[in-house]
């Protein structure tokens, strides 16, 4: 029998940790792609609401270990208000917590016909009235198959990478630095004149 050595238990201990890579989403609307899921405020106890996807704040990050959603505007997280079991009851964002058990959704479906379902609940979010209107809040509902206002297009957002090529500060900067370092132009015909009749008086 092959012993383990401390390394090898602590490369087992942090491997979970390391699959359960958390990633960035927007979701929208099944029925409108140009709403997103964001918060209506920053403070705990903020619903949530839908908003145009050109909003900053409708960007959350997911972990498939923890099951929250968290936003990565002001890194609260989807909540179901007093973990009320009941049609209706308002999703908020709350601070997250690891044990809290009202913050904790998986997902269920495909990409563009999503189900976000309150884990160990027949609860979903679901757009109230079905309303494809900025401001429209999300509520809990029971998981209707079908339900069109409980289906959302979850779409993965990718950090975006500046390079030499890009029109971001690295090149402006390298741009600045080249002209410091250029040498002074020469005088032009006009200012030679000047100067060359200044040394004939």
């Amino acid at each position: 029998m092959f012993g383990i050595n401390a390394a090898t238990l602590a490369l087992i201990a942090v491997l979970p940790q390391v699959l359960a890579v958390a990633k960035t989403y927007t979701l929208s609307p099944a029925g409108f792609p140009d709403l997103c899921l964001a918060p209506a405020g920053d403070v705990n106890g903020a619903g949530l609401t839908v908003k145009s996807c050109d909003e900053d704040s409708v960007v959350f990050k997911y972990s498939t270990k923890s099951g929250k959603l968290k936003n990565t505007g002001n890194n609260l997280c989807i909540d179901v208000k007093d973990g009320k079991k009941k049609n209706g009851t308002p999703a908020q964002l709350w601070g997250c917590y690891t044990c809290n058990k009202n913050q904790v959704f998986d997902f269920h479906g495909t990409t563009a016909n999503n189900t976000v379902q309150w884990t160990n609940s027949p609860y979903c979010l679901d757009l109230t009235d079905g309303e494809g209107c900025e401001g429209t809040p999300v509520q809990l509902w029971r998981c209707v198959p079908g339900n069109t206002n409980q289906l959302w297009t979850v779409t993965e957002v990718h950090e975006e990478q500046c390079d030499e090529a890009s029109d971001g500060a690295p090149e402006t900067y390298a741009a600045a630095a080249a002209e410091a370092d250029a040498p002074e132009p020469e005088p032009t015909a006009r200012r030679r004149h000047f100067k060359d009749a200044a040394r004939r008086h």
